[in-house]
Parts: structure tokens; C-alpha cells; sequence
């Protein structure tokens, strides 16, 4: 790699670094060369966290050749996305790469997936109660963990649990259900002396 390339890629590096401040991680070799850039990645929702229901970290291995040599791609921990939705952004993600051989282009791959992303910001999974799949317009929940729930679904089982809870508890209070001593524990002590 020429001097001018690696000048190129170490301005490409800084602009991604600059825009993906919090999502960015480059690991260099021991040349101090980029091998590799892995961003996590959310739809576009002007960082409201609460209407991301999907993400995943895009991995792009640079070869040293890089650009001329394309990046690989892969995608990491994908959260929400059926098989074939990230077999898609990753067939896409290689398109773009092909199209853009011989220049920069890891911003405009970034953007490929995240834009798969912002498109697609539904979950492909089932509910975890119901069992039943979400659809465009289902109101629905999302943990932290990125487990999903029909709001419904999962109002319906808080209100079950809480009453549950509460039937446990007033039969522990119920004098009719006290537990009778063990015949065993005065029976001891009848006989000792």
C-alpha cells in the first residue's frame, strides 16, 4: 500500500471516528494499520433508544490492500432480524462495496446497514408470552436485553402474577391456614426430665 492510500485510510478512519463517536471500535495491527472497524449499529430515531427494536455490529476486516482488495463483511450479535433479513444486509453491504472498489466506502457500507435497519425496525421474533409474531403497527415492549413482548401480552401477565402474589400472601396471613406445631416438638420435650 502506497503512502497516499495509507493517508487516505487514516482520513477515512478519523471522519467515521468523528461521526460515530460512541459506536466506532478500529483495532490496529502493529504498524499502526486499521484491520478492522466494528460498529454497533440502531435504526435512525434521533437516538430515542425507547423505538429501537432492532441492532446489530456491523465488522469490516480491511486487508492491506484495502481499497483496491474489498473489506470482509460480517455481521455480529443481531438483535430483532431474521436470518434472511441479515443475510440481506450483509448482500447488500457487499454490493455497495463492490460498486465503490478502488475508493473509500466504509462510511457508505455503514450506512447500508444501518439504513437496513431504520427500514425494517421491527422485530422478527415471537413474543415471549403469546408466541405469536409483531407486525408493522403492534404495540408492543422491548427490555434492554432486547427480549420483546406484546404490551398486551405482557399486561395481561403482570396482572396475573400480581394477583397471584396477593393470593399467596393472604393465605399466609389466614389463620386457617396456619401450620399446626409438630406433635413431634412437644412430644420431646414431654419426655425428657
Amino acid at each position: 500500500m502506497s503512502s497516499e492510500e495509507d493517508s487516505s485510510l487514516e482520513v477515512e478512519i478519523e471522519a467515521l471516528k468523528a461521526i460515530y463517536i460512541h459506536e466506532l471500535q478500529v483495532t490496529y495491527n502493529d504498524r499502526d494499520r486499521p484491520t478492522s472497524l466494528r460498529v454497533s449499529l440502531h435504526p435512525a430515531t434521533a437516538d430515542n433508544a425507547e423505538e429501537q427494536y432492532v441492532r446489530l455490529e456491523l465488522v469490516l476486516s480491511l486487508l492491506p490492500e484495502y481499497p483496491n482488495a474489498l473489506p470482509e463483511v460480517a455481521i455480529r450479535n443481531p438483535r430483532g432480524l431474521s436470518d434472511e433479513k441479515i443475510e440481506r444486509i450483509r448482500r447488500d453491504v457487499q454490493e455497495t462495496a463492490r460498486e465503490n472498489a478502488g475508493g473509500p466506502m466504509l462510511y457508505q457500507l455503514i450506512e447500508v446497514a444501518k439504513d437496513h435497519l431504520t427500514e425494517e425496525n421491527v422485530p422478527c421474533c415471537q413474543c415471549t408470552i403469546c408466541l405469536y409474531g409483531f407486525a408493522e403497527g403492534d404495540v408492543f415492549t422491548k427490555t434492554q436485553c432486547y427480549h420483546y413482548f406484546h404490551s398486551h401480552c405482557l399486561g395481561r401477565y403482570v396482572s396475573h402474577a400480581l394477583g397471584q402474589m396477593a393470593r399467596e400472601h393472604e393465605a399466609k396471613l389466614s389463620p386457617a391456614h396456619e401450620k399446626p406445631e409438630s406433635p413431634d416438638k412437644y412430644g420431646r420435650a414431654l419426655f425428657r426430665r
